[in-house]
């Protein structure tokens, strides 16, 4: 961690921080690399990981755009 500058002679510019994520899977039946990120509105997928509840996940659905199956989350990794 950066420590905070003591000196108050000194200005220091400033910078934003962006947060940028993917939720990656592949489908079992086609292998179709998804990222669940595109097609998560309503945040069902990011808000379990983003509150420290990944676990909420397993066992729930996604269905592939691709061959239009559906399969459950076995794990979450990290």
């Amino acid at each position: 961690m950066s420590q905070k500058n003591i000196n108050t002679d000194e200005t220091l510019k400033g910078a934003n921080l962006i947060v940028a994520y993917s939720l990656e899977i592949d489908c079992p039946y086609c292998n179709a690399e998804l990222d669940l990120s595109d097609h998560d509105k309503n945040r069902c997928f990011s808000g379990p990981i983003f509150n420290n509840r990944s676990d909420d996940l397993v066992g729930e659905t996604v269905n592939c755009p691709d061959c239009e199956k559906e399969f459950i989350i076995e794990n979450v990794g990290f």
